[in-house]
């Protein structure tokens, strides 16, 4: 009956992940017109731009763009609509624009890890013979794709927490319709695959815990370093790593796990320095690890750590951004569209915080009967322990490279609650946690057909509120 009921819950997860495709018109995701830009050239000449000598973009996507009224600078492209015959303008547009590349000073993410791009590239040439369109919908069904997959992971890492399957059910009905979730999931973007990717983490990770079968280690560990080849915050898992060794293992799992991480960041400095090697080689490896971003946020901070001025700064970067992130963040999580500028309605982030202080409530229980008579296995303990540190070393990271950035440039760049989503898992799963602590075992069942109620609710009043920003677009 479970599987059935998974099943079923994956099919509305579909269902609803084309909904708000649909829903969404092209480039209104977040970077998306600069991801959808490497793939195509990836796809029409096989092989990526480079980083730093080749800021290009199709003539064809340009075209495109302009039709739409994008506009590619990154101060907020606000929503301008579109002409009543702009599909009709698109397919227009000649076939051969598609691999004339343009100079486009605009185009971003250039120096990103290459492993999403490389996984988007055969959906864009499922329909390589056919209009913009359905090759640009094409890759940001990949995305839809990957939410279902990822959906399937938060399943199973419930149940390694949850007896009641009602709960591990709601867990992932507040993962499918959570509105931020369903809007990032749905375009061409990597972060639908660093979700993924966290997620099949934490549940090998947890799945350790649980049996101690080492094959579950070993590929936690694989997946930590695949999340190098996604997206550099992804560094994370490999940091959390050695939570899941017995301690008096850590003694040499963390001085080796540090020599390797300096090794990767500083090899090609001295491979370049005190070796003749092929320029090729360095420049791939460079690509493949994304050396650049890795080393200088190495450089920077080890600058500021040896300068001794790091506390002074961390109070500065405190007191100049702490009331933009109480703003930002949690509406930001929840659900924001377009480019950061259509946010749900104010009850909406009103009743979020309600219920969250109740769980913060159910925590505190759960807290002192853990303490006075532990109702939950020395296991399941030890999983909840180990998601818990791995979501705050999460935030800590995110934290951190916010810092770097107000250190360096003295600009607020705020945190997009987006940034959070890869552990969404971890998230939902603690909210249901402290909720559950407030009834009796026998309520479970109706505290979770609550929430599935209340996920859904929130996921309408997320389309909702994109729909009154964009409208319909296909008329």
């Amino acid at each position: 009956m479970k599987n059935k009921v998974l099943a079923i819950l994956l099919v509305l997860a579909l269902i609803k992940g084309i909904v708000w495709m649909l829903m969404t018109p092209i480039f209104q995701v977040p970077d998306e017109s600069s991801h959808f830009s490497i793939i195509q050239i990836i796809a029409e000449t096989g092989k990526r731009s480079h980083p730093r000598r080749e800021r290009v973009t199709s003539k064809e996507l340009m075209t495109v763009s302009q039709t739409v009224g994008f506009n590619w600078e990154i101060n907020h492209p606000v929503w301008q609509g579109y002409a009543d015959n702009w599909q009709k303008q698109i397919s227009q547009v000649p076939n051969e624009w598609r691999n004339s590349f343009v100079q486009n000073q605009y185009q971003t993410s250039l120096k990103r890890p290459p492993l999403y791009y490389w996984l988007a590239t055969p959906f864009y040439l499922i329909f390589h013979q056919q209009s913009f369109l359905f090759r640009f919908f094409s890759v940001r069904f990949l995305s839809v794709l990957i939410s279902l997959m990822t959906v399937y992971f938060v399943f199973r890492l419930s149940q390694l927490v949850f007896k009641s399957k009602s709960l591990c059910l709601a867990v992932v009905c507040l993962v499918i319709f959570q509105p931020m979730f369903s809007f990032i999931n749905i375009g061409v973007h990597y972060d639908s695959l660093v979700i993924l990717t966290a997620t099949i983490f934490l549940y090998l990770g947890a799945k350790y815990l649980r049996s101690r079968k080492k094959k579950y280690l070993y590929w936690n560990l694989i997946i930590g370093l695949m999340g190098l080849l996604i997206k550099p915050d992804l560094i994370v898992l490999l940091l959390v790593s050695p939570l899941l060794f017995p301690k008096k293992k850590l003694k040499v799992v963390i001085p080796v796990a540090l020599g390797i991480l300096i090794l990767l960041i500083t090899l090609p400095k001295i491979l370049i320095s005190g070796m003749r090697i092929n320029q090729i080689f360095i420049d791939k490896f460079r690509y493949l690890i994304n050396f650049n971003e890795y080393s200088s946020n190495f450089d920077r901070l080890s600058r500021i750590l040896i300068s001794g001025q790091f506390l002074p700064q961390l109070r500065d970067y405190l007191v100049n951004t702490w009331q933009m992130h109480l703003a930002q963040i949690f509406p930001w999580y929840w659900g924001v569209f377009g480019w950061l500028e259509k946010v749900m309605p104010a009850f909406v982030y009103q009743g979020l915080k309600i219920v969250i202080l109740v769980s913060l409530i159910g925590w505190l229980r759960f807290t002192y009967r853990q303490i006075k008579k532990p109702s939950f296995s020395k296991a399941t303990l030890k999983i909840i322990k180990f998601l818990v540190f791995s979501t705050i070393a999460h935030l800590g990271l995110v934290i951190l490279n916010d810092f770097r950035f107000f250190t360096v440039s003295g600009i607020n760049y705020g945190i997009q609650g987006r940034y959070l989503l890869p552990f969404i898992s971890v998230h939902m799963i603690l909210l249901v946690l402290g909720l559950s602590q407030l009834v009796s075992e026998k309520h479970y069942r109706v505290l979770a057909i609550g929430l599935i109620i209340f996920s859904f609710s929130l996921n309408l009043a997320g389309l909702f509120s994109l729909y009154q920003y964009f409208g319909w677009v296909w008329l």
